[in-house]
């Protein structure tokens, strides 16, 4: 079988955009505190679909957003190939993450709506079976559903693909 076709990332949580704070926190006793936001498409699934891209290798990315802004600009920030298997689902929100960092960089509290998750099940990923056969490696995101990532190991065995799962620390 020919596995040119391109790495499968079956994931949603990287898919999440993040809100990058750096403020100068004192105590968290529901004051404002001044600081700089940032916005940017984010997560790992969505960064290594980004990275391929550049270094000219095709990736198709089966995911979910919502049909939000968020969701509109995960979209446009990987490649068109990569974004044709993200499912829209109206009504519901793009994951997002929020993350404070201190003065130094570092991640002081990370907030987030993961809710979109769910909908990643089994039969998404069914759906995608022509594609995930013929790839060469799937990247398997720790945060999709037990059954999902199931069904999805269950593939890989059936068409002997390997296996890359990205666990995050603080997972749901």
């Amino acid at each position: 079988m020919d596995r040119t076709m391109g790495w499968v990332m079956i994931s949603l949580k990287e898919m999440g955009s993040e809100r990058k704070s750096r403020a100068r926190i004192g105590r968290l006793d529901g004051r404002l505190h001044v600081g700089r936001l940032d916005y940017s498409a984010g997560g790992v699934g969505r960064n290594i679909c980004e990275a391929l891209g550049k270094l000219g290798r095709s990736s198709h990315f089966i995911s979910a957003v919502g049909d939000d802004q968020q969701g509109r600009i995960l979209t446009r920030n990987i490649p068109k190939e990569s974004s044709k298997f993200i499912k829209v689902f109206p009504g519901r929100h793009s994951a997002q993450c929020i993350v404070v960092l201190d003065k130094n960089g570092n991640c002081s509290f990370l907030m987030g709506d993961m809710s979109i998750h769910k909908l990643i099940t089994p039969e998404v990923i069914e759906q995608h079976e022509n594609i995930i056969k013929k790839s060469p490696l799937i990247v398997l995101d720790g945060n999709i559903s037990e059954a999902g990532m199931d069904k999805a190991l269950e593939m890989a065995h059936t068409h002997k693909i390997p296996v890359h799962e990205n666990s995050r620390c603080g997972s749901p």
